[in-house]
């Protein structure tokens, strides 16, 4: 398990800042990034709060994620810890306009298996991937969406099967599941991960990208009922770590609450 830790604060310098949405320059030697998705909530209070030794790119809210991440990778090969901060759901990441999920896995097969070059393997080792989303570790589906991932990249997996982020919005900073010897410690300042205000739980989700429901519920066939308690209990976790959002619900989707 990665649990928060006790590093120091810091001043996050001006240089080198690029507008949201670009992709940053990195030193070629750099051996550790931290890649946002855009989607997360207060984006540049998490970006003025990495360490300063790490490195990071925003993705594009417009374009395929896992594409992104790979064009990154293939121009930085020595980079052998990489951090993924974005929304999540069990056995599911959701990176600029895709979602990365058991559904999607064969997919992008290829791409993922080009992520730590194997020269960053021969100079420092294992690789390790670190996965922020919300419950991506947890139920089932999490757990098999996490054996793929390792066995894919061949990195060390730590991923969170509970509520990232604000602890008032029952999150915290730990990565519960881990495959392999993970030996990197999380991208962020305890002063960040004290004051941040959100967490990185998914408010839409479409459970058909998870489990094929429509298979569940017509096939007739009882031996499936394992499956169908398992996206229940998926569900239930997915709008348990919303609940906290609910109140805010109409006004964020632009909806004008009809009067009594």
């Amino acid at each position: 398990m990665i649990t928060s830790n006790n590093s120091s604060t810091f001043e996050l310098s001006e240089f080198g800042k690029p507008e949201l949405y670009e992709i940053n320059s990195l030193p070629l030697n750099a051996h550790e990034l931290v890649i946002f998705d855009p989607g997360v909530d207060n984006l540049q209070q998490l970006i003025d709060g990495i360490k300063p030794e790490i490195n990071w790119s925003v993705l594009k809210p417009d374009q395929d994620g896992i594409e992104q991440i790979t064009r990154i990778l293939a121009n930085y090969p020595e980079i052998t810890t990489l951090h993924i901060i974005s929304h999540g759901a069990p056995g599911c990441l959701f990176l600029g306009n895709a979602q990365l999920n058991l559904d999607t896995l064969e997919r992008y097969t290829t791409q993922l298996q080009s992520w730590f070059a194997p020269l960053a393997r021969q100079l420092r080792g294992k690789p390790s991937l670190l996965l922020y989303g919300c419950n991506v570790a947890a139920g089932d589906a999490g757990v098999e969406f996490i054996n793929q991932l390792h066995n894919i990249t061949q990195a060390s997996v730590a991923a969170s099967e509970s509520v990232t982020g604000n602890a008032a919005k029952g999150g915290n900073w730990n990565l519960e599941v881990t495959l392999g010897n993970v030996k990197a410690e999380l991208a962020f300042c305890t002063t960040t991960q004290a004051a941040y205000t959100g967490v990185f739980n998914v408010r839409h989700f479409d459970l058909s990208s998870v489990f094929n429901a429509d298979g569940i519920v017509n096939s007739g066939d009882t031996t499936q009922e394992p499956l169908w308690n398992d996206l229940i209990d998926s569900f239930s976790l997915v709008t348990e770590s919303a609940y906290s959002s609910l109140s805010n619900l109409p006004e964020s989707l632009g909806i004008v609450p009809l009067p009594d």
